[in-house]
C-alpha cells in the first residue's frame, strides 16, 4: 500500500527561502508549509525594511502558498481571500513579458476553490486567466510543466458541472496529452474522465478510465498526502464503476482498502472528512450487496459520530446529505420504511440547502436522484399524499 511521508525543512534564515521551502513542503507536509510561511511573515519587517515593492511581492507569494495549503486541507473559505490577494499583488508587481509561475498557480487554485464553494462561473474565469498567462510562459520553467494540463482538467471540471459533458471529455483528452511522464496528474485526469463517463452512463468506459488511474499509481511507494488522496480516489472511482454495473460484491475488497488509506489521510489532515466519506462509500456497497447490513449500519453510525455538522464547511455539508441518503437505503433494506423515509427527507432537505439557487446539471441530477428515493419510500410508507401537499 502507498505510504504517506512528511518532509521537514532545514534551518533557513531569509523569508524568500522560507517561502520556497514551504512551496516544496507542499509535496510532503502542508502543516510544515503553513508554519514556514508564518515564520517568513515574521521576518518581513527585518528583512525588507522600506523596500515596499519587494515586500509586496513577498506578501503575494506568501499568500499564494498559504492559500494553497489551506485549500489542500479543505479549508476553502480561508484559502479564498489569500489567493485573491496573491493574484492582485503578483499581477501588479510582475516584471517582464514572461508569466509569473506563482500567479498562474494562484489563478488555478482559486478557480478550484470557487468550484468547491459552488461558484462555477468565477472558477472558469480563473482557469481561462491561467491559460492566457501560460501563452507567455517560459517553456523551460519547471514549476509550470504540469500547469496547462491541470488548467484543462480544471476547465473540464467546470464544464461537467455546467452540463457540457462532451466538452469536458475533450478538455480531459487534451489535458492528458499535456502530461506525459507525470503519473499523478495523469491519474487525476483519468479519474475526472471516469466521473464524466459516469454522468453519461458509459460505464464500461468509466471502468477503463478508473482502472487506468489505478494502474498509473500502482508503482508509487512513499508519497505526499495529495498523491495518497489521488490513490484513494482512483480506487474509489474504480469501485464506483463496478458498482454502476451492478458488480457490488467486487467492490467490497476495494472499499476495505480505501477505508484503510482514508484513515491515514484523515489522521494527517486532522479532519475526519476522508475517513467519513470512505465509511459511507463502504456502507453503501455493503447495503447494495444485501447480506452485510449490520456491518453497513455500524459504518454509518461510526461516520455519523465523526462527521461535523453541515454548517462546518461545504465539504461537511456534502457528506451529511450523502450519509442520510445511504442511511435511508440501508434502513429500507432492513424493512424499516418509516425510519428510511425520515432519513431520506433529511437528505432531501440537506440537498436543497446545499445547492440553493444553483442552476447546474449537477444540481438537477442530485435533486432528481434523492427525490426519487424519497418518493419511493413515501409511497411504501403510505405518506405520498402528505409529501405532495
Amino acid at each position: 500500500m502507498m505510504r504517506l511521508f512528511r518532509r521537514r525543512a532545514n534551518d533557513i534564515v531569509y523569508p524568500h527561502q522560507l517561502i520556497s521551502a514551504a512551496r516544496w513542503n507542499w509535496q510532503g507536509d502542508y502543516h510544515t508549509g503553513l508554519q514556514l510561511v508564518r515564520e517568513a511573515r515574521e521576518r518581513f519587517d527585518e528583512f525588507y525594511g522600506r523596500d515596499q515593492r519587494s515586500r509586496a511581492v513577498a506578501e503575494g507569494r506568501a499568500d499564494a502558498e498559504e492559500g494553497y495549503a489551506l485549500a489542500a486541507l479543505d479549508r476553502w473559505a480561508e484559502a479564498e481571500p489569500l489567493l485573491a490577494r496573491a493574484i492582485l499583488a503578483l499581477t501588479e508587481y510582475t516584471i517582464g513579458d514572461r508569466a509569473d509561475p506563482d500567479l498562474v498557480w494562484a489563478h488555478l487554485r482559486l478557480g478550484i476553490v470557487h468550484l468547491r464553494l459552488g461558484r462555477p462561473g468565477p472558477s472558469l474565469a480563473h482557469v481561462e486567466n491561467a491559460l492566457r498567462l501560460l501563452e507567455t510562459a517560459d517553456p523551460e520553467e519547471a514549476k509550470l510543466r504540469p500547469a496547462r494540463g491541470v488548467a484543462l482538467c480544471n476547465r473540464a471540471a467546470v464544464e461537467r458541472v455546467l452540463g457540457s459533458r462532451e466538452a469536458a471529455l475533450a478538455s480531459l483528452d487534451a489535458a492528458a496529452a499535456c502530461l506525459p511522464g507525470d503519473p499523478v496528474h495523469q491519474a487525476s485526469c483519468h479519474i475526472d474522465r471516469a466521473r464524466v463517463l459516469h454522468d453519461l452512463h458509459r460505464f464500461p468506459e468509466m471502468e477503463a478510465s478508473a482502472k487506468r488511474a489505478v494502474d498509473l499509481l500502482s508503482g508509487i511507494g512513499e508519497a505526499s498526502v495529495t498523491t495518497v488522496a489521488t490513490y484513494a480516489e482512483a480506487h474509489g472511482m474504480y469501485a464506483h464503476a463496478l458498482h454502476a454495473q451492478g458488480r457490488h460484491a467486487e467492490t467490497l475488497e476495494i472499499w476495505a482498502h480505501v477505508l484503510e488509506v482514508a484513515g491515514q489521510i484523515s489522521e494527517y489532515m486532522e479532519t475526519p472528512h476522508s475517513l467519513v466519506e470512505a465509511q459511507i462509500d463502504y456502507a453503501n456497497a455493503l447495503t447494495e450487496s444485501g447480506d452485510r447490513l449490520d456491518e453497513a449500519t455500524a459504518l454509518l453510525e461510526a461516520a455519523g459520530a465523526k462527521l461535523p455538522p453541515e454548517a462546518e464547511s461545504r465539504n461537511a455539508h456534502r457528506l451529511n446529505l450523502y450519509l442520510h441518503a445511504v442511511r435511508a437505503e440501508n434502513l429500507e433494506k432492513q424493512g424499516r420504511v418509516h425510519d428510511a423515509l425520515a432519513a431520506a427527507e433529511r437528505s432531501h432537505e440537506s440537498h436543497a440547502r446545499y445547492f440553493g439557487d444553483l442552476a447546474t446539471v449537477d444540481r438537477n441530477d442530485a435533486m432528481e436522484q434523492i427525490t426519487k428515493i424519497r418518493d419511493r419510500l413515501a409511497a411504501a410508507a403510505g405518506t405520498s399524499g402528505r409529501l405532495a401537499e
